[in-house]
């Protein structure tokens, strides 16, 4: 018994900081999986209006205050103390892993090497691909919260026929 209790307390004791931090790191990359449809929203809509793309990182950057907003901020932070807004984009890449956001990145490095010649377009394809992630998240949620809720519906399902039959079947003297 010693030898077990000897063993699993400091498993335990190195497992539950790595539980915690795991859980952080889920909720800050849910954080940002929820909030990047509307960053990007809004910046396509201020790109699309004729409007710079630094200028309008700027303004999306000031217009919350979430996560992905904050980490936004942190990049314009890094562009105007002399960072390339390409060179930003990718530390903020590294710090908020989502697949969108890659392609954001690379859209605005091609943009700044090759041209602004399709830029809008191609915010406006990743916006409608980032939007049709998030309808399909959404539905995966809901689907896994209906999955938790089956057995306690169906308990209050037997509990309601209960209250139901019984005084029922005790009206019928048999």
């Amino acid at each position: 018994v010693f030898g077990i209790v000897a063993f699993a307390l400091p498993a335990l004791a190195g497992y539950l900081p790595y539980d915690a931090l795991r859980t952080k790191a889920d909720k800050r990359q849910e954080g940002i999986d929820l909030d990047f449809p509307n960053v990007l929203s809004k910046m396509t809509l201020l790109v699309t209006a004729g409007m710079s793309l630094t200028r309008a990182i700027e303004n999306t950057a000031a217009s919350g205050d979430t996560l992905m907003y904050r980490e936004l901020r942190l990049a314009v932070r890094e562009i105007d103390q002399g960072a390339t807004v390409a060179a930003a984009f990718a530390r903020m890449q590294c710090r908020c892993e989502n697949r969108f956001l890659d392609r954001l990145v690379s859209v605005v490095t091609k943009s700044y090497t090759a041209g602004n010649v399709n830029l809008a377009e191609d915010l406006r394809e990743i916006n409608a691909d980032c939007w049709l992630e998030k309808k399909h998240s959404a539905r995966r949620m809901t689907e896994s919260i209906q999955n938790k809720l089956f057995i306690p519906t169906m308990l209050m399902f037997v509990g309601i026929l209960i209250v139901i039959v019984v005084p029922a079947m005790a009206g019928f003297n048999l």
